[in-house]
């Protein structure tokens, strides 16, 4: 019985690998019927009871996919471009966020159904993953593109041994290792001269993303009855992605306080009606789902700054919130990260940053080398 968190909640699993009658390797793997540790316990010595006396974990009457009298036994047969049909329409209309659904369904399309969709479930195993995933490394994909493909296939086939087309998951390689970019991100001088040629109402949305930290979604998602001047402050409720409006990516609201500049924006604009939007194109109307990053980059090109997406203006945030020597919870929960591992990764070093410490590793190997050569 192991203890394992999907999506910030702790799940009680059972895992039991076994050999099977005819000789080959079984594992049974699922979550315990009753999500406590002493119920998951019980549960796990009835199913080595049955193990012990019939080969097999599985109950007597308990549906199986090993069982010819499972009423999903010919569901084994199913292709995966069947499998992902039924687990975005069941799973992931009901368990994965907008944003999230996207990604998945970007992976399937593109990626596992033109190459495995006719592929029987009952044939998937480790060598196919190992394929798919050389077939990426030919194509010079990058760690994470990689894992996102593992990911996805990983999590329709758990979700088919939740609805019991699979008894067990396959045994995948392990996931690739992520790789590590080299990311600078935006200065404060860098935000402000491109706060400086930004117009209304483009300005705001800019301003709500690197004065309060708020991703894209968050910014369209921005309600004025969430915004309260008075207090200075403002809670972040709700994304909206792909016109699906749902709460934010950790799962829970958070309460950012305004800035002084943002807030004297927000004052400046006039506070609308309570659910009106507070940063769109026009009165009432909220920002189409490309709109920012594209204006984003006509106004930071303006600036004369380039390769940056809308998204570093967060980064940005996060960033000089560690430098002003804010601690990594609080940071966390201004960012509104479910983990803090994520909040640390957001510490990128500025452009000024790597250049102030070569100038003081150069000076210090200066001083150095001059009292070697006395």
């Amino acid at each position: 019985v192991r203890a394992v968190h999907r999506r910030g909640k702790r799940r009680y699993s059972i895992d039991i690998p076994y050999t099977k009658t005819d000789g080959t390797a079984g594992r049974f793997r699922r979550d315990a019927e009753v999500q406590n540790l002493n119920a998951a316990r019980a549960e796990d010595r009835r199913r080595l009871g049955w193990l012990a006396s019939t080969g097999s974990p599985w109950g007597a009457g308990e549906p199986s996919v090993s069982s010819s009298s499972s009423p999903n036994a010919s569901d084994i047969d199913l292709t995966i471009s069947e499998l992902a049909k039924r687990y975005m329409d069941a799973y992931g209309s009901t368990r994965l966020k907008p944003s999230t659904k996207r990604g998945y369904s970007v992976v399937i399309d593109r990626f596992l159904v033109p190459r495995i969709g006719e592929l029987k479930l009952s044939a998937l195993d480790a060598s196919t993953m190992r394929e798919l995933d050389a077939e990426l490394v030919k194509r010079g994909s990058r760690s994470s593109t990689r894992r996102n493909m593992q990911v996805v296939l990983r999590s329709m086939c758990g979700y088919a041994v939740e609805v019991r087309l699979l008894s067990e998951v396959p045994r995948f390689p392990p996931l690739p290792r992520p790789g590590g970019t080299i990311q600078v991100v935006l200065s404060s001088d860098d935000v402000r001269t491109i706060l400086d040629v930004t117009p209304q109402p483009y300005r705001l949305a800019f301003e709500l993303a690197s004065l309060a930290g708020l991703r894209t979604g968050e910014v369209r998602g921005l309600l004025w009855k969430d915004v309260d001047l008075k207090r200075w402050v403002l809670v972040v409720r709700r994304s909206i992605c792909r016109g699906v409006a749902a709460p934010p990516k950790s799962g829970s609201e958070r309460i950012v306080p305004l800035h002084r500049e943002l807030r004297a924006s927000l004052k400046a604009r006039g506070t609308g009606e309570t659910h009106e939007p507070v940063s769109g194109p026009g009165e009432g109307a909220v920002w189409g789902e490309f709109a920012l990053g594209q204006a984003f980059k006509r106004y930071s090109r303006k600036a004369g700054i380039t390769g940056f997406r809308f998204h570093d203006l967060r980064h940005a945030f996060v960033t000089g919130l560690f430098q002003s020597g804010t601690p990594a919870p609080v940071v966390q929960a201004l960012a509104g990260h479910l983990h803090l591992a994520t909040t640390q990764r957001y510490a990128h070093a500025t452009k000024q940053d790597l250049v102030d410490a070569m100038r003081r590793f150069g000076g210090n190997r200066a001083v150095t080398g001059s009292k070697r050569r006395k």
